[in-house]
């Protein structure tokens, strides 16, 4: 599975864990998220070279996802690299951004790796 291929419109968030026991070397933040189906999916980005989290909270709801994308070439990326001297091709580094619904917070990851993993699903819940 990949990133394009989860149904994120209302999916819901449920937890985001920065791990930096590896501070420059592999810096990675984990989503954990519920999609529409029941299926719980932890989502690892994976040398992550900037993050950018713009929240809200104060909002009795769930996390749910308005949006979610990733592409390999924008503007943002390519000033980041300027900025951190990123020596791999552009292609590599890629730019993830999530929109929630709930609190019309976002999300924006660029990382060189997306790793996704079932962690169960509605018949294993059950």
């Amino acid at each position: 599975m990949n990133f394009d291929e989860i149904f994120w419109h209302d999916s819901e968030i449920q937890g985001i864990t920065i791990d930096r026991t590896n501070p420059g070397y592999n810096d990675v933040i984990e989503f954990i998220i519920i999609d529409p189906d029941d299926t719980r999916l932890k989502i690892t980005f994976e040398k992550v070279y900037h993050a950018e989290f713009n929240m809200n909270f104060h909002i009795i709801a769930s996390e749910s996802i308005l949006s979610a994308s990733v592409s390999t070439v924008d503007s943002f990326p390519i000033k980041l690299k300027e900025l951190l001297k990123f020596e791999g091709p552009l292609d590599d580094l890629k730019y993830f951004e999530i929109e929630a619904n709930s609190t019309a917070s976002t999300m924006k990851i660029c990382a060189l790796h997306c790793r996704i993993e079932v962690l169960s699903t509605k018949s294993t819940t059950n």
